[in-house]
């Protein structure tokens, strides 16, 4: 079983799951073999199955892995001003002009 350790898991993004899908490609590259997935969220000790990626899922996540690959600074992104507001790293992006909530 492949177990994510993370303290506080309020919500789980497609990002955390992308995370757990890479490093099971990488673990069953190197050999091993992945049966199940979970996050272990610390501050509630609660383990969170996750459901082995289908083909769909593998299909979507290469896409994904195609587009961060081709990703050029320099082009357009769409934000979430929102979520720049509540990153402590709003100050140092050249694509926002948010100021973040912890100043």
């Amino acid at each position: 079983m492949l177990i994510e350790r993370k303290y506080q898991l309020k919500q789980i993004y497609q990002g955390h799951i992308y995370q757990l899908w890479g490093q099971m490609f990488c673990l069953q590259e190197m050999g091993y073999e992945v049966a199940a997935l979970s996050f272990y969220e610390q501050s509630t000790n609660k383990m969170i199955p996750v459901a082995m990626p289908t083909e769909k899922d593998i299909e979507e996540f290469g896409r994904f892995i195609r587009q961060f690959h081709n990703f050029n600074p320099v082009d357009e992104i769409d934000i979430n001003p929102n979520k720049c507001r509540h990153c402590i790293y709003s100050n140092l992006c050249d694509k926002t002009d948010f100021e973040n909530v912890y100043i």
